[in-house]
């Protein structure tokens, strides 16, 4: 519940020349604003980006107080102002054809102080403290005339598309830290909210159009259940950490394959026992790489196209040849006696320490939608109870309730949008991210297996189909394995 006296944050504004954002918190009866100094970040990809070269460029160049921190693959670069960062992307653009999408400084400040948009907050000693709230933001914008609990409430009754379209963009305002009315309509909401666990993980987002699609198969007699909200789930904590900082940390370097942390995306050194074997890894993106840096091209293209393969397979290995391969496809190979693994090739590993940027954000959407299925159950009894029959016409004109059910729809969209974003946008191409959550996927498909005797066919990625008339045998198998609920 939230107190009488709180407040929602409903405004921030960068103020370039004062180095400040100021924020701005609101309800119906009162306002308070802050003011914090912020100096705007970006982060750039320097692959092959020569440091003198860049220095050279900068000293030509009118930019001033700039702080650089230079790592191995990654430019940090603070600006006294959002323009100074504006020009060092062009400069990467135009010498180096990297093209990297900046961040505003509104949502890096919403995204460093773990703030957004119609979050609640109560002021001790004048300074904001953030509470854990669901409540519907009834407060008064400038650009409407009414409160937003009234407006939607009378939309609701005179306009349900326009009153939905309200519903959708506050939500959407909250959990992607962009502002009700500018916010970004031309991007697609799952790509900022990998922008913003990008920028938490202080990770260049680098722009490029081109995106894989994942092809879709559709089967007569067979329930398809997509997995893709599981598979978020199972790559943060307990399952795992995977992200963009975790993987590969410094702080927890395994001492073996046994270890605990190691993540199947590791790469072994196999033996081969079979002649001309070929066999299709759980990685579409490893495949690619690995048909891309290896001889045989042409006989993983006929392959390919003779087995009608969404991507090419990997091989031809001959007996007793050794190569590296994914540990995930190592592991499956071994029990299936065509090929032993001999030794460790390449290890990736998860930090124990330290949970990652992608996980916080994956187990806090996962709590909030748990929570929300309370309050949303709650709303369901209490309505019957007062209203009968009539219940759902009740709901339907309530905004608190209206807004808690889009909520709860969208950050079950973005949860399940993470892996299949990860997985296709060509940003993650060959990344350790993007191989980890395919193995992961893989994992999950495979305990598929292991639950029921339902009878599972063919798998795609994150969709299984199952024997429509085993779906709930299967459903409650699987719950039970994971303790996550599938809806």
């Amino acid at each position: 519940m939230t107190p009488n006296n709180a407040l929602f944050l409903t405004r921030v504004t960068y103020v370039a020349d004062k180095r400040q954002v100021i924020v701005e918190f609101s309800n119906k009866n009162e306002k308070k604003t802050i003011r914090r100094h912020f100096f705007p970040r970006a982060y750039f990809d320097i692959k092959g980006v020569p440091k003198k070269h860049f220095e050279e460029l900068i000293s030509l160049s009118d930019l001033k107080r700039l702080k650089l921190d230079f790592s191995d693959t990654v430019l940090t670069v603070f600006g006294a102002t959002f323009n100074d960062l504006k020009k060092i992307n062009n400069i990467f653009s135009h010498f180096f054809k990297k093209h990297h999408n900046l961040v505003e400084p509104e949502r890096q400040f919403l995204i460093d102080s773990n703030w957004s948009y119609f979050d609640s907050f109560i002021f001790e000693s004048n300074e904001p403290e953030k509470i854990e709230s669901f409540s519907f933001p009834d407060v008064n914008l400038h650009y409407f005339s009414d409160s937003l609990e009234k407006t939607v409430s009378d939309l609701s009754s005179s306009n349900k598309s326009l009153s939905k379209e309200l519903i959708e963009g506050i939500t959407s305002s909250k959990i992607l830290k962009v502002p009700l009315i500018l916010s970004e309509c031309d991007k697609n909401h799952s790509k900022i909210f990998i922008e913003n666990i990008l920028f938490a993980s202080s990770v260049p987002i680098l722009y490029l159009n081109e995106q894989t699609k994942i092809n879709q198969k559709h089967f007569w007699g067979k329930a398809e259940l997509d997995f893709s909200k599981v598979i978020s789930i199972v790559c943060a904590k307990p399952f795992n950490n995977i992200g963009f900082e975790s993987i590969n940390c410094s702080c927890c370097i395994p001492a073996s394959i046994n270890s605990k942390n190691i993540i199947s995306s590791s790469e072994v050194i196999v033996k081969f026992e079979r002649e001309g074997f070929f066999f299709n890894s759980v990685s579409q993106k490893w495949a690619e790489e690995f048909h891309q840096k290896n001889d045989f091209k042409q006989s993983r293209e006929q392959r390919k196209k003779e087995y009608f393969y969404n991507f090419f397979p990997v091989g031809p290995f001959s007996r007793n040849q050794e190569a590296s391969i994914l540990f995930a496809d190592a592991k499956k190979l071994e029990k299936e006696k065509v090929a032993k693994i001999v030794a460790t090739s390449s290890l990736k590993w998860t930090c124990i320490e330290n949970e990652s940027a992608l996980s916080t954000i994956i187990n806090s959407a996962k709590n909030n939608i748990d929570s929300i299925s309370v309050l949303l159950e709650n709303e369901n009894k209490s309505a019957v109870a007062s209203s009968g029959l009539f219940f759902q016409q009740v709901l339907s004109s309530k905004p608190a309730f209206l807004y808690l059910k889009q909520l709860k729809k969208e950050l079950s969209f973005l949860l399940s949008e993470i892996p299949k974003t990860i997985v296709s946008s060509p940003e993650f191409r060959g990344s350790d991210i993007a191989f980890a959550v395919e193995c992961i996927s893989a994992s999950v498909i495979e305990d598929v297996g292991k639950i029921t005797s339902a009878h599972v066919s063919e798998t795609n990625f994150s969709n299984i189909l199952v024997d429509s008339e085993d779906i709930h045998l299967f459903l409650k198998g699987f719950s039970e394995l994971y303790n996550i609920k599938i809806s």
